[in-house]
């Protein structure tokens, strides 16, 4: 993930407002990934935004692969 992606997506979630509340969605794990998902309802937003970020677990350590959100 470049360091333009990552302020992209920050300007994005910052026209949402603030963050009301964060609710636990789910865990799944996929062939070479695991992702975990949260409900987020923002001050701006009618329906809450769904979070998920992926986990690589083919290694020695954890390592982040990525996050997305739906909007």
């Amino acid at each position: 993930m470049t360091p333009e992606f990552f302020d992209e997506a920050v300007i994005v979630l910052n026209r949402l407002g603030e963050c009301e509340s964060v609710k636990y969605s789910f865990y799944a794990t996929k062939a070479d990934y695991n992702s975990l998902a949260w409900d987020l309802v923002y001050s701006l937003e009618e329906e809450p935004v769904r979070w998920y970020l992926y986990l690589a677990d083919d290694q020695d350590e954890i390592m982040v692969r990525g996050f997305s959100f739906d909007r």
